[in-house]
């Protein structure tokens, strides 16, 4: 996705930080075991996160074993013996990214609608593969895209109109990880709310580059175009340097989304992780917030 659900490093333990990154070798590792190594592209923290929460709903895990990177022999990492968790993100995350490429042949012109089309010839194989092992989530992800562009056509769509498909896809894959109806209402309710929270980052974070290419942003429809010149620096990412007005709206928004998805988390009965799955929701989303709105530096505090 967007690799916005990411730990906070600094108030994470040693051990639970181990534990974070073999879960994400492990994805990358399967990844390309089972789709070819291109696919790893497709890697990000919120597929992480999809495996994490899954591992901590179960009823018993394997545990880990230590292991060496595939890119680097030379360092050491901890994998997953237990990957159904892992092997459901990898396919998930697969699904998503020959529909991004779907939707840049749609959009996209030149050298970049060329590499879409070329990259959807050397994965079609992959993707009958995962749409094979998750069919529902695989039509998910189809409506998500159809519904994405649909918005994107509309002239003045709102900021919940915006963030809708996203949100629905998320409810879907998240409320798809639950053993009961009762669960799979909460994880529901989880994943809408994070899936809000994915959306609206993103275009806080493409805000200054969307302003310059007349691209398509809520945060732009909502608030209009920021005066010519007015980016702080031409590598400047969120909304750092915008009108306090857009830095105010993004900061309640994306913390409202927060609060609610901690609320839901709350209510599932954690079997393990529960210390990362807290620094996530808890200094990690808040972390991404700070950075969008004060940079990058503002995000380690």
């Amino acid at each position: 996705m967007f690799g916005y659900i990411r730990i906070f490093k600094p108030e994470l333990k040693m051990g639970e930080y181990d534990r974070y990154k073999g879960i994400y070798c492990t994805l990358c590792r399967r990844i390309g075991q089972q789709y070819g190594r291109i696919t790893r592209f497709s890697l990000s923290y919120d597929f992480t996160f999809l495996a994490l929460l899954k591992m901590a709903l179960a009823d018993d895990c394997a545990g880990f074993e230590k292991g060496r990177c595939v890119y680097n022999p030379l360092k050491k990492c901890l994998n997953c013996q237990q990957t159904d968790a892992v092997d459901d993100a990898a396919a998930c995350a697969v699904l998503l990214l020959c529909g991004k490429l779907e939707d840049n042949l749609h959009d996209e012109r030149g050298l970049r609608r060329l590499s879409a089309r070329l990259g959807l010839r050397r994965l079609c194989r992959a993707r009958k593969k995962a749409a094979a092992r998750l069919p529902g989530e695989a039509e998910a992800i189809a409506r998500y895209l159809s519904a994405q562009q649909a918005v994107e056509a509309e002239p003045h769509s709102s900021l919940d109109r915006a963030a809708e498909p996203t949100a629905e896809l998320m409810q879907t894959l998240s409320a798809g990880l639950g053993a009961t109806e009762a669960q799979r209402r909460v994880l529901a309710r989880l994943g809408y709310c994070l899936g809000r929270f994915i959306y609206l980052a993103d275009a806080a974070d493409d805000y200054w580059d969307d302003a310059a290419t007349d691209g398509y942003n809520p945060w732009l429809i909502a608030h209009g175009m920021p005066p010519k010149g007015a980016r702080p620096d031409r590598k400047t990412r969120g909304v750092v340097g915008a009108s306090e007005e857009v830095r105010s709206h993004v900061k309640a928004a994306l913390n409202m989304n927060v609060a609610e998805a901690i609320a839901a988390y709350r209510l599932l009965e954690i079997r393990r992780f529960d210390g990362i799955m807290s620094n996530i929701l808890e200094r990690g989303l808040p972390a991404v917030i700070r950075e969008l709105i004060n940079g990058k530096e503002a995000g380690c505090r």
